[in-house]
């Protein structure tokens, strides 16, 4: 798979280039250890057990909460409905590593070692889970999308996005970020079984439509609040050689 960045820097500062060498995709390679940009370390609680109850359900069901969720409220505007992930322990592994996320969108668990984290910013193809993950642990938000699943329901892929690119350009900029105005990340998704989601290291809100107020109760809620807070410069996946 190809990926394509499109930064969106701050107040015209254009975003740093990154000269890392491609890793050719291997076995995992399992680390505990902190980042070397940390700011606290690595953390995190092993794996709870799956289960709990929902308080009117998720977008399983009635009743019936989505894979990897503890818990999930009543759904808002647009059919959103967010749930709370149960969190994994954030093993690292080597890059390019397959890896197998317990929610979807990902919410959390194990991704790829530093310094492989996805820049901040806009894509125009969909960010692999391990960079997108460690891009989470980093208190970031993504804000996903599925075109066909748009389109297949009568929407516009292209509005959408446009909708999205002004969220982004909208939101406050983060001071401790340098290269680009904070950590959002806008990105396709072609594995998300809803229209629409955001996620976050915590949990995920998923629906058939964007709202933009209840978007930003979401990112508020868990931007820059995860127990790694760092806005150091990520990678740019495409450069990585992983398919």
């Amino acid at each position: 798979m190809k990926y394509r960045l499109r930064l969106v820097p701050s107040l015209g500062v254009l975003a740093s280039t990154f000269a890392l060498a491609a890793v050719a995709a291997s076995g995992c390679s399992i680390e505990t250890g902190t980042d070397d940009d940390a700011q606290g370390g690595e953390g995190g609680a092993d794996g709870a057990a799956s289960g709990g109850s929902t308080s009117g359900g998720g977008l399983g069901g009635a009743g019936e909460l989505p894979p990897g969720t503890t818990a999930c409220d009543q759904p808002a505007a647009c059919g959103l409905v967010e749930c709370q992930a149960v969190e994994l322990y954030p093993q690292h592994v080597e890059v390019c590593s397959e890896l197998s996320p317990h929610t979807n969108p990902p919410t959390n668990g194990p991704h790829y070692e530093p310094p492989y984290w996805a820049q901040f910013g806009i894509y125009d193809e969909p960010i692999g889970d391990g960079f997108l993950l460690h891009g989470l642990e980093h208190s970031a938000v993504a804000l996903l999308y599925n075109c066909s699943l748009v389109e297949s329901a009568g929407g516009s892929c292209e509005d959408l996005v446009d909708e999205l690119v002004a969220f982004y350009d909208d939101y406050p900029e983060d001071p401790l970020c340098t290269t680009v105005p904070h950590r959002l990340y806008v990105s396709p998704d072609p594995d998300l079984d809803v229209p629409f989601a955001a996620t976050a290291w915590q949990g995920h809100l998923k629906g058939q439509c964007f709202d933009a107020d209840r978007v930003r109760e979401f990112v508020d809620d868990h931007y820059g609040q995860n127990y790694e807070n760092i806005c150091s410069p990520g990678v740019d996946p495409l450069a990585q050689g992983c398919d």
